[in-house]
């Protein structure tokens, strides 16, 4: 066995990243698409089958197994752990989890790099939110309650 010198670095193996098309799972516009089409075709169908409960429960449901697994499915297009769908059960990891879903470009977890269409995204969505507060303090004030 040859001796290292202790001068000499270490051997290591190396990851290259991956290019963005080696990620699988859904990107941004099939995550939105998919996500919108899940929520008008379930309120549809609980329109029409609003007088049978028991109908209209399992669309919900089939609803919301759809969004599940929409939603594993961009993770994994991240590079996230699946598990990060549990996110989306404690207050404000959630919104975070949606904007990974939403803004994050594929292969994010890799590279640490956000595009300029996920910075639109986050800035478009962080405009709303001050909007938001700023209505929810103005209309009290403007109707005099």
């Amino acid at each position: 066995m040859a001796e290292q010198s202790v001068y000499s670095a270490p051997a290591a193996e190396l990851e290259t990243p991956r290019d963005s098309s080696e990620y699988d799972g859904f990107n941004r516009m099939q995550y939105f698409l998919f996500s919108m089409g899940i929520g008008v075709a379930n309120l549809v169908l609980t329109m029409v089958f609003a007088d049978t409960p028991a109908v209209a429960m399992i669309c919900m449901v089939a609803a919301i197994a759809a969004s599940v697994y929409i939603v594993v499915m961009r993770l994994k297009n991240v590079g996230s752990s699946a598990w990060w769908i549990l996110g989306f059960i404690v207050p404000l990891l959630n919104i975070y989890v949606g904007l990974m879903c939403m803004a994050f470009p594929p292969g994010y977890q890799s590279h640490k790099q956000l595009d300029t269409a996920a910075k639109v995204i986050i800035g478009l969505f962080l405009g709303v939110f001050v909007l938001g507060i700023a209505a929810a303090i103005a209309v009290p004030m403007l109707v005099g309650a």
